[in-house]
């Protein structure tokens, strides 16, 4: 699927039950300016945040699902819904940096690498091997932060893939989203580039537009990973409940076969 269609997915989706999506990011934009206000106080607020945000994020991504699949939902469920899979929101956070811990380690040797350099200058009073040294770093440190970009892309659907296949496990959900990933990263960039005129516009509402853009977004990632794994969640999907007409007929069908039976006796 074109990310054309994607966004024409997202559009219809929102355009359904536009209300019910809007009272949501509206709650959740005011659960996020608190927790900014509260990251101001001293140790306690910045720690409380860290441990908050991630399963308010988890339970604000369960709350845009079931409203995409015309779920009874409530605007504040989020907090439910989040806190009550605590574990398994961190969990995946925990997985996604144990996949990247290695890169991180570079990362951070060679940031330590660049910030010793100067005091290795006065040590050897050799400015050129120093020159030479700084460039290397500076070089080395570009190419990993690139690849770090590069690497961490492969996990952004796995908070989408534990919301829409809660029997996985989080590091199963960690290791899929990086199978989905692997030759669609391009793709992923280019659908979030495709909002960047409307970004600029939210911005120049002092951001409250984004009340109204966030659910575009949001359902346009749904989309993107329902297109990706479309064969997974075709598997998993639940049996349709029967509609009346077919209750109808196979009654009507049923009551056929009785009255052939009673004449032929």
């Amino acid at each position: 699927m074109k990310n054309k269609e994607i966004r024409a997915h997202a559009r219809d989706a929102y355009h359904d039950n536009w209300g019910k999506y809007l009272g949501l990011n509206f709650m959740y934009f005011l659960i996020i300016f608190a927790m900014v206000f509260l990251a101001f106080i001293p140790i306690v607020g910045s720690i409380a945040v860290m441990i908050c945000s991630i399963p308010i994020a988890y339970g604000y991504m369960v709350n845009m699902v079931k409203l995409k699949k015309g779920e009874t939902t409530k605007f504040t469920e989020f907090f439910s819904l989040g806190f009550g899979n605590f574990g398994r929101s961190w969990a995946i956070y925990g997985w996604t940096l144990v996949k990247l811990l290695l890169i991180f380690l570079l990362y951070f040797v060679g940031v330590f690498v660049i910030a010793f350099l100067p005091i290795l200058a006065i040590i050897t009073k050799n400015t050129v091997i120093v020159l030479g040294a700084s460039v290397i770093a500076v070089i080395g440190i570009v190419v990993l932060y690139i690849f770090l970009i590069a690497k961490a892309m492969l996990y952004v659907l796995a908070q989408m893939v534990a919301v829409y296949n809660p029997e996985k496990l989080p590091k199963d959900c960690v290791e899929h989203s990086a199978k989905l990933m692997k030759g669609n990263r391009l793709k992923y960039i280019g659908l979030g580039l495709s909002f960047f005129g409307w970004m600029i516009l939210c911005s120049l509402s002092f951001g409250m537009g984004y009340v109204f853009l966030l659910p575009y977004i949001s359902l346009a990632m749904l989309c993107f990973y329902e297109s990706l794994d479309k064969e997974n969640l075709d598997k998993t999907k639940k049996p349709a409940i029967m509609d009346w007409d077919d209750v109808n007929a196979a009654m009507d069908k049923k009551e056929e076969v009785a009255t052939s039976v009673v004449e032929n006796n």
